[in-house]
């Protein structure tokens, strides 16, 4: 038995048990409620019947036998009459209805004569109602007796039946309320067990969705291990590489790209999992600003399209006009969704193309961007959970193509964020179509676009070479970390400035209150002091030269904060060498071109026997440095790399080695084409042999001509 039905039987037990109880004490109080009202009739007949035998008996002399004779016609079957004298004795009207001897009457005798004037004998089955009144001007006194001779059934259910009846509705209301409380009990029970069993249902849920969980993370912990050890394997096992001595210039530069190429992977992973976490965390910011849409995919053009030919995919973008020539939209983050999504079709495509056609619906505020494959394709359960954190198509799509999965969600997100929306629409084995929009907001005054060419696709302008020593100044590093404090001080010392370094904040403030920097660069973590109290300590005692925050916190309200400690720019880390040396060229002054040029001499010009031998080189230079200057204009990369090689060889030997050591740094940086590295060295190439034709001169061992 169910705790249920122990329950409903112990209240309906209970409940039968109150309503047995309750009845019979119904039954006695309304038996003797009767009976005393019987009782006061009887009281009101017998004063009544008292005063008519008084009054008529006067005549007869009031005698026993008088009164006797008076009051035996109101004798009854239910009613009788005795008269009580003075000495005690009960005469009954009728004698042979009531013997003197008789039990009843003898009853009666000890109740008449008792001190009651009235009362109640039960006797076996009947219920007498006594009243004794004295008769008026008579030593006697009347007794009645009311007697009931029926069924006890009968006479209750006669008597008692609308009592009974009320007592029958007033039980039926109990039970109804009863039976009330024990449905809303029951209901409430009820609720209880669905509410138990949903919360268990979802308990279970929420367990099998920890489980999934929990798999999926372990599956992408193992995926990402897979994918950061990947690069770094290539990272440390190329580097190590790099120190061995048996390696030809080709295999050193192989080498150091692949370095690169890991490091910027590394990079690009690190970024997806910081920008996921800001989106969880409601942390990431966009900025809106006017954005020139058709620079911005010039600018995604080239980038794709390397990708897409190294695996001899086409590509192109399909502009779909008429289209408004700007978009109020946050660039980098646009930029980086289209990025996330060309990149995982080339990787997802053997064979075909890749398209990205642009088009807008000005009237709604959208852009459409959508991104076509012919790869293999997703089934669509696959599709529908392609956005999902962690997720990619299955298992073995992660094994053969890597990736960590999540651009697709960080691409979902940013979307929203942009104030529109990505989706997917694919097939297995007929590619797929990545549908984003994004909100242009308000294009009512913008110019609008019917023909695109070449003239309407603005590009960036390229980006000018950053040559060595083009800059003078003094620079403070503010860094803790070793490796950091030598690549800032290379790329400063290459462009020409003079560096000190501070190794936390609290040297920082020593270090340029004693001395006024032209420019410091101040990372905002460190140990001491960090970079935010170094700089607030410095403004406060007045200093006024140019701080550069370095930090690997990217955030708006970071930067707001340095800006706000009295920063006056602000670079973020890992630090890109372009926007580093653009900075460098906006705060420090340029290298003034008319100053006095320090000449260079050769020792071998003061040797008799080698003197001649060195004019020989000096007069074959000025051919050599044309010709590498114009075969770097013209990017001739085989004559470039050739004449390299000939200084490489020459310089040391005729009492030049920075020329030796330069040659060779150009040498190297021609095998990977590197454009801006070439038009640096080449210019230093030639300023330095501006310094060793002013050598010669001051010998007046040859006169060189200017060139």
């Amino acid at each position: 038995m169910t705790s249920r039905s122990k329950l409903v039987g112990s209240v309906l037990a209970l409940s039968a048990l109150g309503l047995v109880l309750l009845s019979s004490v119904l039954f006695d109080s309304y038996q003797q409620s009767i009976a005393t009202s019987e009782l006061r009739s009887l009281t009101s007949y017998s004063q009544s019947l008292s005063h008519y035998l008084a009054g008529h008996t006067a005549e007869a002399g009031r005698t026993l036998e008088a009164v006797l004779s008076a009051a035996r016609p109101f004798e009854s079957s239910e009613l009788s009459v005795f008269v009580y004298d003075q000495v005690g004795a009960l005469h009954p009207v009728d004698e042979d209805k009531n013997r003197p001897d008789t039990p009843a009457v003898e009853r009666l005798r000890e109740a008449a004569h008792s001190t009651a004037p009235k009362g109640i004998l039960e006797l076996n089955d009947l219920k007498l109602v006594w009243k004794r009144t004295p008769i008026p001007d008579t030593p006697y006194s009347l007794l009645l007796v009311h007697q009931d001779h029926g069924v006890p059934t009968t006479r209750f259910i006669d008597e008692f039946g609308v009592p009974l009846f009320v007592t029958m509705l007033v039980l039926l209301w109990l039970t109804a309320w009863a039976a009330l409380i024990l449905g809303s009990l029951f209901k409430k029970l009820n609720r209880q067990k669905e509410l138990l069993k949903s919360q268990t249902e979802k308990l279970e849920d929420d367990r099998d969705k920890a489980l999934k969980a929990s798999m999926a993370k372990g599956s992408f912990l193992a995926n990402m291990s897979h994918e950061i050890r990947t690069p770094l394997t290539a990272i440390i096992g190329f580097s190590e590489a790099l120190l061995s001595s048996n390696q030809s210039m080709q295999e050193r530069l192989s080498a150091i790209n692949t370095i690169n190429q890991s490091g910027k992977h590394l990079l690009h992973i690190i970024s997806e999992i910081l920008d996921l976490s800001k989106i969880e965390a409601e942390k990431l910011d966009v900025e809106i600003i006017q954005v020139p849409i058709l620079s911005l995919l010039k600018e995604i053009e080239p980038l794709v399209g390397i990708q897409a030919s190294e695996k001899g995919l086409e590509f192109s973008v399909d502009y779909r006009v008429p289209l408004p020539e700007t978009i109020r939209t946050d660039p980098t983050r646009l930029k980086q969704i289209l990025l996330n999504l060309t990149s995982n079709a080339i990787k997802f495509t053997a064979n075909g193309s890749i398209t990205i056609s642009v088009s807008c619906e000005p009237e709604k505020r959208v852009m459409h961007f959508e991104v076509v494959d012919t790869g293999i394709g997703i089934s669509k359960a696959q599709s529908e959970r392609i956005f999902n954190p962690f997720t990619q198509a299955d298992s073995s799509t992660t094994r053969k193509y890597g990736g960590t999965g999540l651009g697709l969600t960080l691409s979902k997100q940013l979307s929203k964020m942009l104030g529109g929306d990505l989706s997917l629409q694919s097939e297995i084995g007929a590619g797929s179509r990545f549908k984003l929009t994004v909100d242009t907001g308000s294009v009512d005054d913008i110019t609008v676009l019917h023909e695109i060419d070449d003239t309407t696709c603005r590009q960036t302008a390229p980006q000018q070479p950053i040559p060595t020593n083009a800059i003078v100044g003094t620079v403070l590093i503010a860094e803790d970390n070793e490796v950091n404090q030598q690549l800032l001080d290379m790329y400063i010392s290459k462009a020409g400035a003079n560096v000190t370094i501070a190794g936390d904040g609290q040297q920082a403030v020593e270090l340029a209150s004693a001395t006024d920097f032209d420019l410091i660069f101040m990372d905002m973590q460190m140990p001491v002091m960090n970079g935010v109290e170094a700089t607030e300590i410095l403004r406060e005692r007045g200093y006024s030269g140019i701080i550069v925050a370095l930090t690997a916190n990217t955030t708006p309200e970071d930067r707001a904060r340095c800006l706000q400690a009295g920063c006056d720019d602000y670079l973020p880390k890992p630090i890109d060498r372009d926007k580093f040396f653009a900075t460098l060229n906006r705060h420090l002054a340029p290298a003034d071109s008319t100053a006095t040029v320090v000449a260079v001499h050769s020792e071998l010009l003061d040797e008799p026997d080698l003197a001649h031998l060195v004019e020989k080189f000096l007069d074959f230079l000025p051919e050599k440095v044309a010709v590498i200057r114009k075969a770097a204009e013209q990017q001739d990369w085989e004559t470039l790399k050739d004449v390299a090689h000939q200084l490489k060889g020459l310089g040391g030997g005729y009492g030049y080695p920075e020329i030796t050591r330069l040659a060779a740094k150009l040498e190297f940086q021609t095998l990977s084409k590197n454009q801006l590295e070439v038009d640096a060295l080449v210019a230093n190439i030639i300023n330095y042999c501006e310094r060793i034709y002013a050598g010669a001169r001051e010998t007046g061992h040859f006169q060189i001509s200017e060139s």
